[in-house]
């Protein structure tokens, strides 16, 4: 820990401000797609598309999301037809959830759209300045990633 509060109070208000604001960039982002997403939609197309078909009871333990939200969320995306239910023939109680063509089209669009995004807020930078940045980051990743580890699923985000 640093030796001066409040250049650490500085810091924690800082990096609380930004995380809102990104969230605000990437909502904002997201629903002026072409498919609009919301921020929980974008995180369960992702989710889907990184762990392939799976159950809501395994997505709801990826996505950090309990079942009845993350239940009413797929089924919107369902509806929307970026998803689809296909029957699990080892349990008919519980369906595997898939990307459709559309859902996988409309999660390339919003990830590139995103990336464009944060890339306009760093394109100034030195290779130093994106090697300190880059650094700093993956901790705080770290660090976020083990502490939300530790807790319950959230519907907050």
């Amino acid at each position: 820990m640093t030796s001066d509060p409040s250049r650490a109070d500085r810091t924690a208000d800082l990096l609380l401000r930004t995380g809102a604001r990104l969230t605000r960039m990437t909502s904002d982002v997201l629903s002026a797609q072409e498919v609009a997403l919301t921020y929980r939609q974008y995180r369960i197309l992702t989710r889907v598309h990184e762990a392939g078909a799976s159950s809501i009871v395994e997505l709801a333990g990826f996505a950090s999301l309990t079942m009845p939200t993350l239940s009413e969320s797929v089924s919107v995306l369902v509806r929307r037809g970026l998803v689809s239910r296909r029957a699990n023939p080892d349990d008919r109680r519980h369906a595997f959830i898939e990307l459709t063509p559309v859902g996988t089209t409309a999660l390339q669009a919003a990830g590139a759209a995103l990336r464009s995004h944060a890339l306009t807020i760093i394109r100034d930078f030195g290779d130093d300045e994106l090697d300190l940045l880059l650094s700093s980051l993956e901790t705080v990743f770290a660090r976020v990633t083990a502490d939300i580890a530790t807790d319950a699923p959230s519907d907050t985000d």
